[in-house]
């Protein structure tokens, strides 16, 4: 049987291995990676309570900071603070602001 420090350690190897194997975060969205994202937000839990142990906490920071390389980029990347996204769709026009009244009649069809 294993101790809980073992079981510990263990996944905390597995989720080491899952970063560099995938190059990316467990996700919640996958049900078989589902223990490694419930172990790591549990120990955060326990971090930021101040009940973490030491020796764990040395650990799991060094795991947090190995996580952090790989931190969920969006669709849109950025160069000098601008969007790419931007760029690439065309420069359309501002509508202008409908007067007083001419919204509703658009829905009422009058």
């Amino acid at each position: 049987m294993m101790t809980h420090e073992q079981r510990w350690m263990m996944m905390w190897q597995m989720y080491m291995d899952f970063l560099h194997n995938n190059k990316r975060r467990p996700s919640k969205y996958q049900p078989e990676e589902r223990d490694l994202v419930n172990w790591a937000k549990h120990n955060r839990k326990l971090v930021n309570k101040g009940e973490l142990k030491d020796d764990r906490k040395a650990r799991f920071d060094q795991l947090v900071a190995e996580a952090e390389k790989y931190q969920r980029v969006n669709q849109h990347q950025y160069i000098n603070g601008e969007s790419t996204h931007e760029q690439a769709l065309p420069q359309q026009p501002h509508p202008q602001p409908l007067s007083k009244g001419e919204g509703s009649r658009m829905l009422c069809g009058c």
